[in-house]
């Protein structure tokens, strides 16, 4: 099978407090992409991934140089929409899988096995989850993401953000990390139904797990360890991180 990663990475950093893009906000002296491009490079599903850039393309052009392709989104319009905009540069792919360029800790095997498993089972979709301990402590960064609600046998049933679940749901202990693998042929016929009918009125990427459960398909996941799924989105999260990637303060 043929696979393009696409990182999406056109986010401006403001609640960082940052000039830069947040894509190149520091960890440990280094840009939070560096890390997500070493890995991908380390995991060896894509020797070049497509990077979606949007707030000041030309330094991020810069910094990405030849490593990666760069897709240009020049209206921010959601996750969905950056996917949108990447349509003709991925086509003739048997798979994309996408994923966040504020995610610094994925190790190379989170990207290998979410990939194996898209491939054994031959899924619309694939996604990866984090199963936590509690939501006490450092895990509390997890608290407002999307939970994975599963039925008796195990499957997948919905993905409720947090603001729409019950108390009962919002003590589920697996959530939703925002990668995703696609296949490729059903996610450009399919991608074109998602709507900005929503209170941010952009286009989310989320949304496509809907779209694929209404069409009778299981959702397939994998997952990962929450100290590598922590997203990098404000001072409190970059501390978290840099205490995973260089033992700084106390944290994870």
């Amino acid at each position: 099978m043929s696979i393009r990663i696409l990182i999406l990475a056109g986010g401006k950093g403001r609640r960082m407090g940052a000039e830069v893009p947040k894509p190149l906000v520091e960890l440990c002296g280094k840009p939070i992409l560096e890390y997500v491009l070493s890995s991908v490079e380390a995991s060896g599903v894509d020797d070049k991934p497509a990077v979606v850039v949007g707030y000041q393309p030309e330094v991020m052009k810069k910094f990405v140089g030849s490593r990666a392709e760069i897709v240009m989104q020049n209206e921010q319009r959601g996750t969905g929409h950056a996917v949108m905009v990447a349509e003709d540069q991925l086509k003739g792919v048997d798979v994309v899988l996408v994923s966040y360029g504020d995610h610094a800790l994925y190790h190379p095997n989170v990207y290998k096995e979410i990939v194996e498993k898209h491939e054994a089972t031959d899924a619309k979709i694939t996604m990866l989850t984090t199963v936590l301990p509690s939501y006490d402590d450092w895990h509390a960064v997890y608290t407002h993401f999307g939970r994975i609600l599963r039925d008796s046998a195990g499957r997948v049933e919905a993905i409720r953000e947090y603001k729409m679940c019950s108390n009962e749901e919002r003590d589920v202990l697996e959530v939703n990390n925002g990668m995703y693998c696609f296949d490729a042929k059903w996610l450009w016929e399919n991608i074109g139904k998602l709507s900005d009918d929503n209170k941010k009125n952009e286009f989310l990427l989320t949304d496509m797990i809907a779209i694929a459960m209404e069409q009778g398909y299981e959702i397939q996941t994998t997952t990962c360890p929450p100290e590598q799924g922590i997203g990098v989105n404000n001072l409190q999260e970059v501390a978290l991180a840099e205490e995973v990637l260089c033992g700084k303060g106390s944290g994870a």
